[in-house]
């Protein structure tokens, strides 16, 4: 994904969902889970140059995996949870 205005990929209400071995850049949001995303994967991805937060995990997301991502020159936090 490249270039996306708002969010590269968001996980809205999903569960068992796997995003592995993607590229996120120059989008708003690089990866988004929200609305009660749980158990999700979230595996060697490469998430750089966005303009907000590269993995935003928000409130009430539950159990999900984050790992062997590359997250890096983000204008808002790399990971924030």
């Amino acid at each position: 994904v490249d270039g996306a205005p708002v969010s590269g990929v968001v996980f809205d209400n999903t569960e068992a969902s796997i995003l592995k071995n993607s590229e996120i850049i120059r989008s708003g949001y690089g990866v988004v889970l929200r609305n009660n995303a749980h158990h999700n994967t979230i595996q060697n991805n490469t998430v750089v140059m966005n303009t907000e937060r590269g993995i935003w995990i928000r409130q009430g997301c539950d159990r999900n995996n984050v790992f062997d991502n590359t997250v890096t020159d983000n204008n808002g936090e790399g990971i924030y949870i």
